[in-house]
């Protein structure tokens, strides 16, 4: 027969580490690519749902309102698929940013098995140091060498095996996670990965794992997705200007006897280029100027003497300047004959109507030639609300009337007979709105570097 002496656990130190780093890095990468599926799904451009596709859509909605701009039909249309458009963008925002929250949930419930694992490692640790006095403990090694692999799949781990046989974890940044018995557990505050030290003291570590399960999340939460949503508000942002400037130019088929911007100014003493409206970087305050138009009940142009040839008290001409405050710009137009302004003390919005105190046959106004854009930044007169993916919505007031859809422009030509009226047949604000999509914009675009920072290209 046989008699077994001994048995003999034998493994190569350094293998046991290079499987471990690459078990590391391709859970990083299965992970990634899980989520880059998920991701694939919201871009969708194969979908009646797709951005571009509603985009494209709006662009050919105003096109119809262009070839029709007094038609009920075409401004409700526009307008439907405008709220529809909206939500897509505020949906695919929050869809990015429930992925950001689910990969923190990861990120946190990874954690608790991390330090279940450590605390295992400790505690075999401990065994294998009291059993190897007299024995060699191989099944406990054996054990232990598993969990170092499980622990691998989360993190990068670099281990050392002491002289009595205790093993000696340590990942990012040098931080201990096993030493001898004790194990130093991780913890998760807000989205920052912290190692917690044996004085209690924490040490952010999460630009510093860049492997495994955590490495993955964490690179598809603060870098790929971080871009997207980047990119995304970029596109809405510029998307929402440059229909709401040419809007902002624009005439209905009714007038305003009163309208409210959609944005507020965060301190409107300051000068408008600082007063903390979304758009106020926009805003060409070097003596540029915008026109009130103002029409008596009949929608004919106000004249304040008939007897004098051509219009008289009409067009009011606002001039932006350098250094203007939203309160001096308020005062300016509440100065103005047939206009009264005014700013909400809670939303710091602006309203503007005409004033039938001092002129009684006023019915409404309109506005024209905005070349300082402060129109469009006070979302007076625009089409959309908001400044973002995840706040961009269409102007309420067209909720209650479509007529407020301005498809037509003040006719401005002093030479013309029909100078300082509004046509019904008018398109040419429909028009320049539809060709918006054949002018070039500059965009933001991101580099974002979840341990460098992010940089603002263009």
């Amino acid at each position: 027969g046989t008699n077994v002496s001994d048995i003999v656990r034998t493994s190569d130190q350094f293998l046991d580490n290079q499987v471990g780093d690459q078990k590391a890095d391709l859970s990083a990468s299965l992970e990634m690519e899980n989520y880059m599926r998920v991701l694939e799904g919201l871009f969708n451009e194969n979908s009646n749902s797709s951005i571009s596709g509603m985009v494209s859509d709006f662009w050919n909605l105003w096109h119809d309102v262009a070839n029709t701009p007094s038609g009920d039909a075409q401004r409700i249309a526009l307008y439907e698929h405008s709220v529809l458009m909206a939500e897509q963008f505020n949906t695919v925002d929050a869809d990015l940013t429930q992925l950001q929250t689910d990969l923190t949930n990861s990120v946190s419930a990874a954690i608790g098995e991390i330090n279940q694992i450590t605390n295992e490692i400790g505690d075999l640790n401990n065994q294998i140091v009291g059993m190897e006095v007299s024995d060699v403990a191989n099944d406990l090694r054996d054990k232990r060498n598993y969990l170092v692999w499980q622990l691998s799949e989360y993190l990068d781990v670099k281990r050392f095996e002491q002289d009595d046989g205790a093993l000696t974890i340590i990942s990012a940044l040098g931080c201990v996670l096993v030493n001898g018995r004790d194990n130093y557990e991780l913890n998760l505050n807000g989205s920052a990965v912290e190692w917690i030290s044996s004085s209690g003291s924490a040490v952010d570590i999460t630009d510093h794992l860049s492997t495994g399960k955590l490495g993955g999340w964490l690179d598809t939460r603060d870098e790929i997705i971080a871009k997207y949503k980047l990119d995304l508000d970029s596109l809405a942002e510029e998307f929402v200007w440059s229909v709401n400037q040419q809007h902002s130019q624009g005439a209905g088929l009714v007038g305003f006897s009163s309208v409210t911007g959609t944005y507020g100014a965060t301190t409107p003493g300051n000068a408008i280029t600082a007063s903390g409206l979304d758009y106020q970087d926009k805003v060409d305050d070097s003596n540029e100027t915008f026109e009130i138009w103002l029409f008596d009940t009949n929608g004919a142009p106000y004249d304040s003497d008939v007897v004098t040839s051509g219009l008289q008290g009409n067009p009011l001409t606002i001039t932006v300047t350098s250094g203007l405050t939203v309160n001096a710009l308020v005062a300016a137009i509440d100065a103005e004959t047939g206009v009264q302004a005014s700013i909400d003390a809670q939303t710091n919005k602006v309203t503007i109507g005409i004033d039938t105190g001092e002129v009684a046959t006023l019915g409404s106004l309109a506005f024209a030639n905005d070349t300082s854009n402060v129109l469009a930044a006070l979302g007076i007169n625009t089409f959309f609300d908001g400044a973002s993916a995840g706040g961009i919505d269409v102007n309420s007031q067209f909720q209650s009337n479509k007529d407020y859809i301005a498809a037509s422009q003040v006719d401005t030509t002093a030479t013309s007979s029909s100078y300082g009226t509004v046509s019904t047949g008018d398109n040419t604000n429909a028009r320049a709105i539809a060709d918006l999509q054949y002018t070039s914009q500059t965009l933001s675009q991101w580099t974002v570097d979840r341990v460098n920072g992010n940089t603002q290209g263009s």
